[in-house]
């Protein structure tokens, strides 16, 4: 199967060189990713086909995503340029663009180590609290934000859905009924809440990192929200991450993480809640956490995973040490 729609010639006059080659990389589920390079430099080229590149042309899907994820990523860059790749050239016709190559990188999920990296992000997420695009493009794409919908706040919580993949050591249990009243609030911010643009998918997949530098990726599930839906998300696989690895630096993360957020009480509660939500799909929906399917008892770790989930999802946390000294009851 074809993968790549135009004549790798195109790109010559971009790179100002004939010499050029191009080489699929990366893992990616949504879309194509290729190695561009000429006789002096390497790109990353990122591609979408109109459909999902994990479940293939059955599975259709608007290209358009792309055009999202360019122009949040272009913003993004416009606040903090160095934490975000530089894009270097997009054709929106044709759903590609080329940025900065990651030479060297690797995710956050990997290094579990770099910790200071955490101040960093909680840097970048801060100047999307505070900031806001003042032109009109296309940022947010209404299938993605429909996709998050479904598999954050309502197909993990109903049961054998059939989107769902659970495997036999998943829990069986049902959240508690304040968690899944929280879980309904939650999701009428992620619906109508449209005081930032926001990353949408950030995790520690989406973080690039090579020393104490950091690349952030991946923003084609970016949207118009409350940054607590980002800062939630990565709070989760942060907490994925320790009971996967047992790197025991969790508590300086989340506090460095949250240093900017520390007076903002009704946003730390939602992001909170959300971290509760994603911990919770995580153990059901077909992408599952990375940390936990690597952990040496992937049943206790799911198990655990689940206790944390539904505790956090039933209280509402007025400061960071109150969320640290829940989580220390469990990990």
């Amino acid at each position: 199967m074809k993968k790549f729609d135009f004549n790798i010639s195109e790109f010559a006059s971009i790179l100002n060189t004939n010499n050029i080659s191009l080489e699929e990389i990366g893992d990616g589920n949504l879309n194509f990713v290729y190695k561009l390079s000429d006789s002096q430099n390497t790109y990353a080229l990122k591609h979408a086909k109109p459909y999902l590149k994990m479940l293939g042309e059955d599975f259709k899907l608007t290209p358009k995503r792309i055009i999202a994820e360019m122009n949040s990523m272009e913003y993004f860059y416009s606040l903090s340029p160095d934490f975000v790749p530089k894009i270097h050239f997009q054709n929106d016709e044709k759903y590609y663009f080329v940025m900065d190559y990651l030479s060297e990188y690797i995710s956050l999920r990997k290094s579990p180590s770099s910790t200071q990296i955490y101040a960093k992000l909680g840097e970048f997420l801060y100047a999307l609290s505070t900031n806001k695009p003042k032109e009109k493009r296309y940022f947010e794409c209404d299938e993605l934000k429909n996709i998050t919908k479904n598999f954050v706040f309502e197909y993990p919580f109903i049961k054998n859905h059939k989107d769902l993949v659970i495997k036999d050591y998943a829990p069986q249990t049902e959240f508690s009924s304040t968690f899944l009243k929280n879980k309904e609030r939650l999701k009428e911010v992620f619906l109508h809440s449209k005081t930032s643009l926001i990353h949408g998918d950030f995790h520690t997949d989406s973080i690039m990192v090579k020393n104490d530098n950091i690349a952030i990726i991946d923003s084609e599930f970016s949207l118009f929200c409350e940054v607590s839906f980002d800062i939630g998300n990565l709070l989760a696989h942060t907490i994925f991450s320790e009971i996967g690895t047992k790197n025991s630096s969790y508590q300086e993360k989340i506090l460095l993480l949250l240093k900017k957020f520390e007076t903002s009480q009704k946003l730390l509660q939602n992001s909170i809640g959300f971290c509760a939500i994603e911990m919770a799909r995580r153990l059901y929906v077909p992408a599952k956490s990375k940390d936990l399917e690597n952990a040496p008892n992937k049943k206790e770790a799911y198990q655990l995973s689940f206790k944390i989930a539904n505790d956090l999802g039933n209280h509402q946390f007025n400061d960071v040490d109150s969320f640290l000294m829940r989580l220390e009851q469990y990990l």
